[in-house]
């Protein structure tokens, strides 16, 4: 193939940011909001949804963790992984408490 004929290469720049080049942020840093975290509700309480997320996660890790350890016969994997499932059990109740004083 001649010369003349091959793609151009794909400039990879960013166009926001600094402009300095290759492995630049393509965010202007100008832009990210800075302070508190948006609101649900007028009341202030911020998003539960992402701490049910994380419990529930924390929940199921534990478990994952506590059947992993049964198999390997490794007892320190199992208690931390009953305590992973329990801690997480018992943010999950003490969020739904909340929830319920609240209303």
């Amino acid at each position: 193939m001649p010369p003349s004929s091959l793609p151009l290469p794909i400039s990879i720049e960013s166009t926001g940011g600094n402009g300095n080049g290759l492995f630049t942020s393509r965010h202007d840093k100008s832009q990210i909001r800075k302070g508190p975290r948006p609101h649900n509700n007028e009341s202030g309480e911020p998003m539960s949804i992402e701490k049910n997320i994380n419990n529930y996660v924390q929940i199921w890790k534990g478990k994952a963790r506590k059947k992993l350890g049964r198999t390997l016969h490794s007892k320190p994997m199992t208690n931390r992984g009953m305590r992973d499932e329990l801690s997480g059990s018992f943010k999950q109740a003490v969020e739904k408490v909340k929830h319920a004083l609240k209303k």
